[in-house]
């Protein structure tokens, strides 16, 4: 997941995300974060470190799943 500053078109956003190999699942619109889909061989960690190194990245971090559990008795 990226989340690209404020004032960052679209088009920058793409062009930034490409670059670095990567494709764009879907936008969350309201927020502009943007859910990637890396390269088969690049590791999230790696990626999270590449992205945030960019200046026009406000965060990026990985999609994390969430998994409920129930409770047996």
């Amino acid at each position: 997941m990226v989340k690209f500053k404020e004032g960052v078109s679209s088009d920058r956003a793409a062009a930034i995300i490409s670059q670095k190999g990567a494709s764009v699942i879907k936008v969350i619109e309201g927020v502009q974060v943007y859910h990637i889909r890396l390269p088969k061989k690049k590791k999230v960690e790696e990626a999270v470190k590449e992205f945030s190194a960019i200046p026009e990245v406000q965060y990026a971090e990985p999609n994390y799943t969430l998994k409920m559990q129930s409770e047996e008795h």
